[in-house]
C-alpha cells in the first residue's frame, strides 16, 4: 500500500487501523517513491521504519510518531532526513526486552504461575515497542493506555511493573538502554488507582452460589473451592492422598496439606481436567448474577471460617500462608494435628449449610 508524507493521510490511516499492522510505501509530494522507508501503522503504534545496509550489515531504524499529535509534511520529512544520522549512524545495539525478561528470569526464584505472568506482561509491552525499552514518558504513557484499553486497568499496572523491573535488571547488568523516568511517569499519573481487591460472598449470596446447577465441573470446582480455601492453581494441581488433598510446590515453596472431608471428596470426584478457571466465573454470572472469581472463593472461606469460631492460626494454616510458618508465635504455636484441621473444616461446611448451602 502507499501514502503521501502528509499530515491528512497519514491521519486517516491511523483512523482506519485495526489490531494488525499495516506497512505503507511512502510517496514525496511528486508521486514518487521514497526509498527504504515505510510507514507502519496499527492502532498501538505509529512509526517510521528504514532500512539499508551500513558497515556490511543490513540495518534498521525506527522512529515514533504520535498518533495524538502528527506532524506536518515539512516535519515529516525532516524526521525522514534524520532518521539515519539519529538511528544508523551510532545504532545502539541494545538487547530485547523479551531477551532481558529471559535473563532476570533465568537468575530469579519464581514460581511457575509468576514466571508465566512476567512473559505476558513483557510481551504486552514488547508489541508497542518492537521488543524495545521505552525511551519517553510520553511513550510509556501511550502504552499504558492502549494496554488499558486491550486487557483493563490492573493489567495496563502491571505490564509496566514488570518492564521497569527488566529495565532496571537491564541496566544493572551494563546494558545500553533508557532509564525508567520513575519522577516523570509518576507527574504524569500514569499509573491506575487501584482498589483492594476484598470481593467475597455475602452470608445471603452463599446459598445462591453454592445452589447454582453449573456445567460440568464447574459447579464442583466452586464448591471445592469454597470447602477448602486452595488458591486456583493448587485447585486445579490437587492430588487426593489417603485422607488428605496434597498440593506440592505451592506460592509459599511448602507443600500444603489439609484432611479431606466427605463434602470436599465428593465436589473432588477425581479431579477437574482443566487448565482455566474462568469460565467458572463466567456460568455462575450468567446464571445467578453473581461475580466470583476463583480467589473470591477463598476470600469467602476465610470469614466463613471466622464466622464459625475458628482460631485465626488454624485458618492461617488451612489457606497456606506465610505468616503461618514465619511469625515467632506461629514458630511457638507448630502446625494444628490433623484432627483440629478436621474439625474446623467440618464447622466451616456446617456454617455453609446453615446459611442455605446443601452441602453433601
Amino acid at each position: 500500500m502507499e501514502l503521501k508524507v502528509n499530515k491528512s493521510s497519514i491521519e486517516a490511516a491511523i483512523n482506519s487501523a485495526g489490531d494488525d499492522r499495516v506497512e505503507y510505501k511512502l510517496l514525496d509530494r511528486n508521486g514518487f517513491p521514497i526509498p527504504n522507508i515505510r510507514l507502519r501503522v496499527s492502532k498501538h503504534k505509529v512509526t517510521l521504519t528504514a532500512t539499508r545496509r551500513h558497515e556490511g550489515k543490513q540495518r534498521r531504524a525506527s522512529i515514533a510518531i504520535n498518533k495524538r499529535d502528527v506532524p506536518n509534511a515539512s516535519e515529516l520529512n525532516d524526521m525522514i532526513d534524520g532518521i539515519w544520522s539519529e538511528k544508523i549512524e551510532k545504532p545502539v545495539l541494545a538487547p530485547s526486552l523479551t531477551k532481558l525478561c529471559e535473563d532476570m528470569l533465568e537468575r530469579s526464584d519464581l514460581k511457575t504461575q509468576s514466571i508465566t505472568n512476567y512473559r505476558t506482561a513483557i510481551k504486552r509491552v514488547a508489541e508497542h515497542t518492537y521488543d524495545k525499552a521505552p525511551a519517553s514518558p510520553r511513550e510509556i504513557s501511550d502504552i499504558h493506555h492502549s494496554i488499558t484499553l486491550d486487557y483493563g486497568p490492573s493489567a495496563a499496572n502491571t505490564a509496566l511493573k514488570v518492564a521497569r523491573r527488566v529495565i532496571r535488571f537491564g541496566r544493572a547488568m551494563g546494558h545500553d538502554i533508557p532509564e525508567w523516568p520513575t519522577e516523570a511517569v509518576s507527574v504524569a499519573k500514569t499509573w491506575h488507582k487501584e482498589q483492594p481487591r476484598d470481593r467475597r460472598l455475602t452470608a445471603t449470596e452463599i446459598a445462591p452460589a453454592w445452589n447454582a446447577d453449573l456445567p460440568e465441573p464447574w459447579g464442583r470446582l466452586l464448591r471445592f473451592l469454597l470447602l477448602t480455601g486452595f488458591r486456583r492453581n493448587e485447585a486445579l494441581r490437587a492430588e487426593q492422598l489417603g485422607d488428605q488433598f496434597v498440593v506440592p510446590d505451592t506460592k509459599n515453596g511448602t507443600t500444603h496439606r489439609i484432611p479431606a472431608t466427605d463434602a470436599a471428596m465428593t465436589a473432588w470426584a477425581g479431579g477437574f481436567g482443566v487448565k482455566c478457571a474462568k469460565p467458572m466465573t463466567k456460568f455462575l454470572k450468567k446464571q445467578t448474577g453473581l461475580t466470583l472469581s476463583p480467589h473470591d472463593c477463598r476470600r469467602t472461606f476465610a470469614s466463613t471460617a471466622v464466622m464459625a469460631g475458628v482460631q485465626q492460626h488454624v485458618v492461617s494454616h488451612l489457606l497456606n500462608h506465610r505468616s503461618a510458618l514465619s511469625t515467632v508465635t506461629s514458630g511457638y504455636q507448630g502446625r494444628p494435628d490433623d484432627d483440629v484441621l478436621r474439625r474446623a473444616l467440618l464447622d466451616i461446611e456446617a456454617t455453609y449449610k446453615a446459611l442455605g448451602a446443601s452441602v453433601e
